[in-house]
């Protein structure tokens, strides 16, 4: 893409997520409620992470605080 810095090193797994956390953060309102409660149920068993005690609340409150006026 246009304006992209070409990479020093490829991005790693965790920089890999974190981008698509923020691109599912900024689409979030135009999920389908079923794929909003799928993605909110799957973050609490994610599979090869350490669990985060109350992920889910954590994740709608961040939603909230980002969500689009």
């Amino acid at each position: 893409m246009a304006g992209d810095a070409p990479p020093s090193a490829p991005p790693t797994d965790a920089e890999l997520l974190q981008h698509s956390g923020a691109s599912v953060l900024l689409c979030w309102d135009e999920l389908s409620l079923q794929d909003q409660v799928k993605l909110l149920v799957q973050a609490n068993d994610v599979i090869g992470t350490p669990p985060i005690g109350g992920a889910r609340n954590a994740i709608v409150k961040l939603l909230l605080r980002h969500t689009k006026g």
